[in-house]
């Protein structure tokens, strides 16, 4: 039996949006977002729900559009944390 790494990398991430989300802070420097209180958890909630989003359309079959969703939620989030990060005050 082969492990599908389009469903081990999603739920993963998943784990680590969920915990973002709920506590508010990073898990032992996991992620390395430049981010804190608010903004944190939005960022922890986008990656839960588009790594779910990702889960269930690598679960159903979709493993094309899986890949791509992945990719390019992956890159809206890099973008967001990065715009995020410059227009704190610092």
């Amino acid at each position: 039996m082969m492990v599908d790494p389009l469903i081990v990398i999603p739920a993963a991430t998943a784990g680590v949006g969920f915990w973002v989300l709920v506590t508010g802070r990073t898990l032992r420097g996991v992620p390395r977002w430049p981010l804190e209180g608010a903004s944190l958890r939005l960022a922890g909630a986008y990656d839960l729900l588009g790594s779910l989003v990702v889960l269930g359309l690598a679960v159903a079959g979709n493993v094309g559009l899986a890949f791509l969703t992945y990719a390019v939620l992956a890159l809206v989030l890099v973008a967001t944390v990065t715009v995020a990060s410059k227009l704190m005050p610092s």
